[in-house]
């Protein structure tokens, strides 16, 4: 499998007219950066790349508030950033965190980097009679897994500002 890293931010918040005398606030999420690994016939990603990387960005001025991993071989890199001062949690994306990622989307409420990859993937889903979304045989979706933590994250660790105006949307 590759290793994906997706970086959002909420940019804004909007009222949604919900029904007719109904709105709502919701958050309009720009995704910033789409980065991956693949594996080399020598073997699998080297997750030293990727936290370098990760640690990088940070260098160069990127506010990164937290770091989220699925499962799949994770521990390390995690003690290893928190070893750095960097937050992180393990979110395993699942069907409720792509349909929340649906929704932004038929709103016209996310923004992110034309990738032919991420795009081929993000419109290849599938949802299992498990309920699980997997991707096809011979498939991938881990860039579409990334971009789905990083906009549930982005909206789950922003603070709506009071004070700010909103938007109509």
């Amino acid at each position: 499998d590759k290793c994906a890293v997706a970086i959002a931010h909420v940019d804004k918040w909007v009222n949604i007219q919900v029904i007719k005398d109904y709105e709502q606030v919701a958050p309009v999420v720009v995704v910033d950066a789409v980065a991956w690994w693949e594996p080399k016939i020598e073997g699998p990603v080297d997750l030293s790349e990727v936290k370098q990387w990760i640690q990088n960005l940070r260098r160069v001025g990127f506010d990164i508030g937290l770091v989220s991993f699925d499962r799949w071989q994770s521990f390390d890199i995690q003690n290893e950033l928190k070893a750095v001062g960097m937050k992180t949690e393990t979110v395993s994306v699942a069907k409720k965190h792509y349909e929340d990622m649906a929704m932004l989307i038929y709103e016209e409420r996310l923004a992110m980097p034309m990738i032919d990859l991420l795009f081929e993937e993000l419109t290849e889903l599938k949802i299992m009679k498990n309920n699980r979304v997997d991707h096809p045989r011979k498939k991938s979706k881990d860039l579409a897994d990334a971009v789905c933590g990083a906009v549930y994250n982005a909206i789950s660790h922003s603070t709506r500002d009071i004070n700010l105006e909103i938007d109509v949307h």
